[in-house]
């Protein structure tokens, strides 16, 4: 029977560094204070408009997000809150939703799927703040014309006297989108 060999393949990543992209002083062949570029298997001296789109960003787009609502089908009253990014703009990266529900509303007692589970990880933080926050790295994207659902908000007092209406202050943000303070107001 052939036997299998492991492979271990190890990934380093270095990050970009803030340096010179010209010698000081010649080095062989090259030239002092000129910038090099590779053309095919071999290399030229740049010239000024490539020099310029060097570590330039090709996608300049940023994200345009909303913090969105619906009543969820369900045999609880539920308000699902998530967050859409417009269709053509910038994908965002590590996105945060801060939201103070006021009385007689709550956060649900379950979550968001009724396991206790959230779109984005619940993050700790006082009893006292008034705000309820969750949030990612940048390993949590939502790209152009998405949305992520991210908690639900149950009434929370007697049946029947539900008010006609709930606003919820909000903070959102995600990286390259500035962040947003805002109230919505929800017609129930």
């Amino acid at each position: 029977m052939p036997s299998r060999v492991a492979e271990v393949f190890r990934v380093f990543r270095i990050p970009t560094q803030d340096r010179r992209r010209a010698l000081n002083k010649p080095f062989g062949k090259l030239s002092a204070n000129a910038v090099y570029i590779r053309r095919g298997s071999s290399t030229d001296i740049a010239k000024p408009d490539e020099i310029a789109k060097m570590g330039a960003r090709t996608d300049e787009r940023h994200p345009r997000l909303r913090l969105m609502w619906r009543v969820a089908r369900s045999a609880v009253f539920q308000i699902i809150l998530s967050i859409k990014n417009d269709s053509g703009a910038g994908s965002a990266r590590a996105p945060r939703l801060s939201v103070s529900i006021p009385g007689p509303f709550g956060e649900a007692n379950y979550g968001l799927d009724g396991e206790r589970n959230y779109g984005l990880p619940r993050l700790p933080q006082s009893r006292d703040s008034g705000f309820r926050s969750y949030g990612s790295d940048s390993s949590i994207v939502i790209v152009a014309g998405d949305e992520l659902d991210v908690t639900a908000v149950e009434y929370k007092a007697v049946p029947g006297k539900m008010p006609s209406s709930l606003s919820i202050q909000y903070r959102l943000s995600a990286e390259g989108f500035e962040p947003v303070k805002d109230v919505l107001t929800m017609d129930l």
